[in-house]
């Protein structure tokens, strides 16, 4: 992908990668090789993923613009933990509230 806002790893398996951009949440599962939609690739609609992270447990975060912070667990379905915010309201508040999540992320792509 031209154009990554996050990069994410797997936890416990380092060819799984999750990667954040304009075009959505992209997935791999031969260390970047190929990627494919990891949320909302059946969607017409056009999905911006603007974070990522993962955890130690398994977890896999994302912050989907205009959807709201979408988590999913291991190979598990994607569900939704915080709606679509209000303009004025900023995504780092719901990011802190979640027991296990870094209070600061980083990116491949700011570093």
């Amino acid at each position: 992908p031209k154009s990554v806002l996050g990069m994410a790893l797997a936890a416990g398996d380092e060819a799984v990668l999750y990667i954040a951009s304009p075009r959505g949440l992209l997935g791999s599962s031969d260390g970047g090789k190929a990627w494919t939609p990891a949320y909302g690739g059946d969607s017409k609609k056009k999905i911006v993923a603007t974070l990522i992270t993962t955890t130690l447990e398994g977890r896999v975060f994302s912050y989907i613009r205009k959807q709201g912070l979408v988590v999913r667990q291991g190979a598990g379905a994607w569900r939704r933990l915080v709606a679509r915010p209000r303009p004025s309201t900023a995504c780092s508040c719901a990011w802190s509230s979640i027991p296990g999540m870094p209070s600061t992320f980083s990116s491949s792509a700011s570093t």
